[in-house]
């Protein structure tokens, strides 16, 4: 097979190369962001993953008042410092958490007995 363009070497694939041309990818991903905006994105996430629409996940944070749920700590909407958190075998969603929050509840394997010592 010949190409137009040279592949950049890559990990991933069988014959080590990216099935697209990085210096495209890279403005294809630039351009993207910008017409899709990051709460888009974030939202889209969010519904996929969690079934959680804008509305109910705004719902949320207002009745948390932006604050973690574990620790009361302020967080902010706007960037990625909140984690939604949920039951891993239910897929319930519990709340917004804080990442330092969301990850020592994932170090302690979501456990009562070792969150509690």
């Amino acid at each position: 097979m010949t190409y137009e363009f040279p592949l950049d070497r890559g990990p991933y694939s069988k014959d080590g190369l990216y099935s697209y041309y990085k210096p495209c990818k890279v403005n294809y991903n630039k351009n993207r962001r910008t017409k899709v905006g990051n709460t888009s994105e974030r939202d889209g996430h969010r519904r996929r993953k969690y079934g959680l629409t804008p509305e109910q996940f705004h719902s949320m944070w207002e009745t948390q008042n932006g604050r973690c749920l574990t620790c009361d700590r302020a967080m902010s909407k706007k960037n990625a410092g909140h984690a939604i958190d949920h039951c891993h075998s239910s897929g319930k969603v519990r709340g917004i958490l804080c990442c330092q929050c969301n990850v020592a509840l994932g170090m302690a394997q979501e456990s009562p007995e070792i969150l509690q010592g």
